[in-house]
């Protein structure tokens, strides 16, 4: 698939660890099984719906673990099951390999890399083709996050936040 290789390509450049979203689980199983096998000295792991609770845990206490000499580490997530409640902040860079369609989601999933106060910037990449139903709901919710943004610095301006 070319989302894979595209996440290939850009993790193969990155010197940090890496949380990759995809909405549907048969497309994290994709990227998945593609990164997992053609990334050399970086631990892939999947976390889908299916994935059992102790496994979960696992995976991601291994990735926020940062212990010198395990190499760089991927974790692939489907929006559904990791966008709440869960920390992943050893991330030093999110691939959204399909957006999710739910705004809410959206920043659900960038919160999981970024928590509130923190100074560290992660870089946020999507990768969508050009002319698809993808494109165009990325159009919409890039329009929904300007409104948002707009509408915020007004609040904080009338000094209601």
């Amino acid at each position: 698939s070319n989302k894979a290789t595209a996440c290939k390509e850009i993790i193969d450049d990155a010197d940090c660890n890496v949380v990759v979203f995809a909405e549907h689980s048969k497309v994290a199983g994709m990227i998945y099984r593609y990164l997992d096998d053609k990334l050399e000295n970086t631990t892939v792991r999947i976390i889908t719906g299916d994935t059992r609770q102790p496994t979960r845990l696992a995976y991601i206490a291994e990735f926020q673990a940062d212990i010198k000499g395990w190499g760089k580490h991927v974790l692939i997530c489907t929006t559904g099951t990791m966008s709440e409640s869960v920390s992943l902040t050893n991330a030093g860079l999110l691939i959204f390999a399909q957006e999710p369609a739910s705004m809410q989601q959206f920043i659900q999933c960038r919160g999981r890399v970024r928590r509130i106060g923190s100074n560290v910037v992660v870089p946020v990449i999507s990768l969508r083709s050009r002319g698809t139903v993808e494109d165009k709901l990325a159009g919409k919710m890039s329009l929904k996050l300007d409104f948002l943004r707009e509408y915020l610095l007004q609040m904080k301006g009338d000094k209601c936040l």
